[in-house]
Order: C-alpha cells, then structure tokens, then sequence
C-alpha cells in the first residue's frame, strides 16, 4: 500500500489542466520516508485519488495480522558453477590451499522502503540465495520448458 498526503501543490500550466506539481509525505508498506517528495510530470492528477480526512484513518489503519514475517538477507552466496571453476583454478595455479569453499559477498540496494535487513554474523537467514531460476512469478510460463531442478 502506498499513501502520499498531500502537503503543498501548485499548477503547472494554466492552460494543462491535468498536470500539477505537488510536494507529499510518501508512505510505503507502512514506512514514512524521511523527506517530502516532489512529484511532478510522473503521472496525470487522474492517477490518483483524493481521500477526506475522515476516509483517511480507515485507510490508513494497520491489522496486525497482516504483518509479514522479517524478511532476513543472506551475507553471502556461492558462486555459479562455471565462474567457482575458474576460482579454484586460479586458486591451485597460485599455489593457495583450497581450505573452504569461494563465496561471494552480497551487497544489497538499501533504500528508504527496504523492508528486509542483512544476517549478522551468526544468524540463520530466512530467504535462500542459490544457483538457479529459483520460484518463478509466473510458472505457467515455464510449462512447456524442460529445466533441471
């Protein structure tokens, strides 16, 4: 659910009247950004709907219930097959002893609506990072595809 509360607007053109620049407290999956946001020539005014203050609260109100479990990221993944190869190659032609297995460290996008945080060290994740397609959004797309799992 997004929610952006109007704080300041302004028209653009007088003679387009669908367009308008509007200043706006963003809230998105429950998290307030920091800052206004400008929106302006992203979308028509059309777009979006306007709410009475009395409408607001029940549009704004939060169940419990649907809170999803913390999302927890994994700190590191193993490389694809083909490129862990070339790693433990240039590993045994330096002569360096191939005590663990080559990971690679993941480096996450950390933005204001984030809503999953990296392991520390220790901790379990709850999302798997491995080789493959992974659950595909649309699996009907995949129907006729023969793919090893």
């Amino acid at each position: 659910m997004s929610l952006y509360r109007q704080t300041i607007s302004d028209d653009v053109d007088a003679f387009d009247c669908r367009k308008v620049r509007v200043l706006i407290e963003r809230v998105f999956r429950g998290r307030k950004y920091p800052k206004p946001v400008g929106l302006y020539s992203v979308s028509y005014k059309a777009d979006y709907r306007l709410l009475h203050k009395d409408e607001e609260a029940d549009y704004c109100s939060f169940d419990p219930g649907q809170e999803k479990p913390e999302r927890i990221l994994p700190r590191t993944a193993l490389f694809p097959p083909l490129f862990r190869e070339l790693i433990v190659r240039e590993m045994m032609a330096r002569g360096e002893p191939l005590s663990k297995e080559p990971v690679l460290e993941m480096r996450y996008h950390k933005g204001p609506c984030t809503v999953a945080r990296i392991a520390r060290e220790g901790e379990v994740p709850t999302v798997a990072v491995g080789p493959g397609l992974g659950i595909p959004a649309s699996p009907q797309l995949y129907q006729n595809c023969r793919i090893k799992q």
